[in-house]
C-alpha cells in the first residue's frame, strides 16, 4: 500500500466514519430526525433496495470500527513487546584478543597461527546472538587487481563450540563476573571469475600471500566484533587495525607481525571493501 493510500485509510475513512456517526446522533437527539435520518427512512419504505443497502452500510461501518480497533491494539501490544525487548540489551566488551602464535609461540603453522581468540565479557541483561568478526581489508590497487576483498566469519566458543550450528555466529549470555574465550577462523572473500566460486573464502595468510603476489606494498586490516540483540538488531564493536607490508611479514604471513594501530580502526573500516 502507498503512503498516500495508508494515509487515507488510516485517518481519513476513520475520520468519515466517526463524522458520520455524529452527524447521525446529533440530527437524532437534537433535530429530532428531520434533517436526513427521516428522509433516509421514508426513502427506504418506499424502495425496499434502499433499506437493505442503508443497512449493509451501516454493518460495513461497524466491521470496519472492529477491524481499526483490533489494528490499534495489535500495534499496541506490538510496541510494548519491543519497548519490552529493548530494555534487555547486550552490552559485549572484549578483554583480551590475541592470536593463537601469542597464545603457543612455538606454532610454526599459519592456520593455527592466525586463529583470533577473543576473551569477551557481557555486562548487558541479555544474550548477545550470532558473535561473528568481520575483516575489513583495503589495499591500493587498480579496480582488476582486486585479489581478496572483506569477509566476516563466525565466533564458537573455545570450549564446547561444537553444540552450537556451524553455520551461526556463537551466543553469550550475562557474564558480568567473568570472560569467555571465543575463537574464529580468519579468512578474506577471494575474488574470482567463477560464478560457482564467487564467495570462495580462502585462509588469512593465503590472502596476503595473493597480496604479495600482486606486488601490493601495503594492506590495511580492520577488525570488528559484530552480534545481534534479542530483538534482531545488528551492533558491532572495533577492535583494532593492522597495517603492513605482505612481503615483510615473513613467509608464513602471520598477522600478529602486522604493526598494530587501535586509533585507525574507524578509519580503515570506512576504507574496506
Amino acid at each position: 500500500m502507498s503512503r498516500l493510500g495508508k494515509l487515507i485509510w488510516v485517518y481519513v475513512v476513520p475520520a468519515l466514519v466517526f463524522i458520520s456517526i455524529l452527524a447521525t446522533f446529533s440530527d437524532i437527539f437534537v433535530y429530532d430526525s428531520k434533517l436526513f435520518v427521516d428522509p433516509i427512512l421514508e426513502v427506504a419504505k418506499s424502495h425496499k433496495s434502499a433499506l437493505s443497502v442503508i443497512l449493509s452500510a451501516l454493518l460495513l461501518f461497524v466491521y470496519f470500527l472492529q477491524f481499526q480497533s483490533q489494528r490499534i491494539q495489535r500495534g499496541i501490544m506490538s510496541r510494548q513487546e519491543t519497548l519490552m525487548k529493548a530494555g534487555y540489551t547486550p552490552i559485549l566488551g572484549v578483554t583480551k584478543q590475541e592470536f593463537g602464535f601469542g597464545r603457543n609461540n612455538k606454532s610454526t603453522n599459519s592456520v593455527e597461527g592466525n586463529k583470533l581468540y577473543l576473551d569477551i565479557v557481557n555486562n548487558g541483561n541479555s544474550t548477545a546472538r550470532d558473535l561473528r568478526i568481520w575483516f575489513g581489508i583495503s589495499y591500493n590497487g587498480s579496480r582488476f587487481s582486486k585479489p581478496v576483498r572483506s569477509n566476516e566469519v563466525t565466533l564458537t566458543r573455545e570450549e564446547e563450540g561444537s553444540w552450537w550450528p556451524t553455520d551461526t555466529g556463537g551466543a553469550l549470555s550475562s557474564s558480568q563476573d567473568s570472560a569467555t574465550t571465543f575463537v574464529c577462523d580468519p579468512k578474506l572473500k577471494c575474488h574470482t571469475y567463477d560464478i560457482r566460486k564467487s564467495n570462495l573464502e580462502i585462509w588469512l595468510h593465503d590472502a596476503l600471500s595473493k597480496l604479495e603476489e600482486n606486488e601490493i606494498e601495503e594492506f590495511r586490516l580492520a577488525v570488528v566484533l559484530r552480534y545481534k540483540t534479542p530483538v534482531g538488531n545488528e551492533e558491532e564493536v572495533p577492535l583494532t587495525a593492522y597495517k603492513a607490508d605482505p612481503s615483510k611479514i615473513g613467509e608464513k604471513h602471520l598477522l600478529y607481525k602486522a604493526q598494530e594501530h587501535e586509533s585507525k580502526v574507524r578509519e580503515y573500516i570506512r576504507s574496506a571493501k
